[in-house]
């Protein structure tokens, strides 16, 4: 969970969103990896002292404070933000990691034939239940609900490559990781080629889709 300050972490208030942590492989030490923090740049920019806070292994929670300099936003101005976590003592917190050959791929996207109608979910916060002495997110599951990816303009004015998809959300599911779902049971006939039942990392929930309809009186009257 990502928080504005240490006083929120502490008091579990509903403010902030979820993040998710990224292990990178070193090149140069075989069983190490480089860890990152994952969220959406509008849940860290606006915050003067960005926390982390992580699950212990004892039953408890324990905060990481940062600062807006430590996190790296995407060039191109996507909705995206890293920042490289230092463990002093890895066995002390009880987390896991995404690796990158869960991310998806155009590549995959093509050989796997990824669109509409395939399952995802998404691993967040829930604002209204989500754990005072240890973080306990929630699965909220959902579809694909358009065959290609779509350019959607994100609160900056810059226009996004995004998935759509239809599912349940809400508020502090903010840098969430959707992940895509290809369960055995959900593979084409031989004909079509098969597709490999497993779990991707389709993308990190940034933002909702919204419809503003005019509020009536009766008879339809504005």
């Amino acid at each position: 969970y990502i928080y504005p300050s240490v006083n929120h972490a502490e008091a579990g208030e509903k403010w902030g969103g979820s993040g998710f942590l990224v292990g990178v492989p070193s090149e140069a030490h075989e069983d190490w990896n480089y860890i990152y923090c994952i969220t959406n740049q509008h849940v860290v920019r606006p915050m003067q002292s960005p926390v982390i806070r992580l699950n212990t292994s004892d039953g408890s929670n324990d905060l990481i404070e940062l600062t807006p300099d430590d996190w790296i936003y995407h060039q191109d101005g996507d909705d995206l933000a890293a920042c490289p976590i230092a463990f002093r003592n890895p066995s002390y917190y009880k987390y896991s990691m995404i690796h990158p050959t869960m991310f998806i791929t155009k590549e995959t996207v093509d050989q796997q034939r990824i669109g509409l109608g395939d399952e995802v979910y998404l691993v967040g916060r829930f604002v209204n239940h989500q754990g005072q002495q240890q973080n306990t997110p929630v699965v909220r599951f959902g579809n694909i609900t358009m065959a290609d990816t779509q350019l959607i303009r994100n609160e900056w004015g810059l226009l996004q490559e995004s998935f759509l998809i239809e599912t349940r959300s809400l508020s502090g599911f903010s840098g969430s990781p959707v992940f895509l779902f290809i369960s055995p049971l959900d593979v084409a006939p031989a004909d079509y080629g098969e597709r490999e039942p497993r779990t991707w990392l389709l993308g990190v929930d940034w933002g909702h889709m919204r419809s503003f309809e005019s509020v009536l009186k009766p008879h339809d009257n504005p």
